[in-house]
């Protein structure tokens, strides 16, 4: 389907379908112990600071 339009030529092609795209997993409610330290804000700041020290 291709028409002029003020002098452009416009086509209607479809967009292709992304390559690789993956969905986030969910999160498994029995593994928990391996991410514990994200509710920690103390455990992160520490590592966040520790990132930035000269």
């Amino acid at each position: 389907n291709k028409k002029e339009n003020k002098g452009k030529v416009l086509s209607n092609e479809p967009i292709p379908k992304l390559v690789n795209f993956m969905l986030p997993e969910p999160r498994d409610t029995k593994n928990d112990s391996a991410y514990e330290y994200m509710d920690n804000p103390d455990f992160i700041n520490v590592l966040l600071s520790s990132l930035f020290q000269e």
